[in-house]
């Protein structure tokens, strides 16, 4: 469903997978792409197909199974040329295969090596022709990152931040709860009480919200173990 819309930028959003997991599309005049290709390579095609939609490329906040799973069919049907990620999240996408057997009891297929790429110059300088950078937060995994738009109004948070009204991810093998609090601090920190706050799972929320009703947030910020 289409979530926000504002000067020729629109994101919607579709809540997918077993763990409800948040699969954004992002359209700008210069440059579309999906963010965190959850589970549905089909349904997602066909929503960009009844959208008008036409992403050039997938890339993920995270290399958890829940985040990267239609992201191989994606690029089979041809709606994304590549997959981009944190190269500090390579040993996490290599894990995404046996985690989904575990945790979702069903088998995922991952892009073929040649159709990943890790974030560098040249894929930051692309989004930010859309509008968008990127900043690594190494935290809920080691390649952790946020998406933000330039003005810093809009903030795609991964797991990292999570909507109050869904329980924090806080058991993900290899989260470092100190990096949780100085990602959670930097956000507080660098984006304005107003920013919006797109979630991966749970609905959209500012981050004022988030900083004085979540308590997951306020507990890491406030030092408690």
């Amino acid at each position: 469903m289409l979530v926000y819309r504002s000067l020729g930028t629109s994101i919607h959003a579709l809540k997918l997978g077993p763990l409800g997991t948040n699969c954004y599309m992002v359209a700008t005049p210069a440059v579309s792409f999906i963010l965190d290709p959850v589970d549905d390579a089909e349904g997602i095609a066909a929503y960009c197909r009844r959208n008008g939609l036409a992403p050039s490329f997938a890339m993920l906040t995270h290399a958890h199974f829940d985040h990267v799973a239609a992201a191989a069919g994606l690029i089979e049907a041809g709606l994304a040329e590549t997959l981009w990620y944190h190269g500090a999240d390579e040993a996490e996408l290599g894990r995404c295969r046996t985690y989904s057997m575990l945790i979702a009891k069903r088998p995922i297929t991952l892009p073929p090596p040649e159709r990943t790429r890790h974030f560098d110059a040249g894929f930051e300088a692309r989004l930010a022709e859309a509008g968008f950078a990127i900043r690594h937060l190494p935290s809920h995994t080691r390649g952790s990152c946020i998406v933000h738009s330039l003005d810093r109004r809009l903030v795609f948070t991964g797991d990292i931040i999570l909507n109050n009204r869904v329980p924090g991810v806080r058991t993900a093998v290899g989260e470092n709860r100190d990096g949780m609090r100085a990602a959670a601090a930097a956000i507080a920190a660098e984006f304005a009480p107003r920013s919006i706050i797109f979630p991966g799972h749970g609905k959209l929320s500012l981050l004022e919200t988030e900083m004085a009703y979540n308590a997951s947030i306020r507990r890491l910020l406030h030092g408690a173990q």
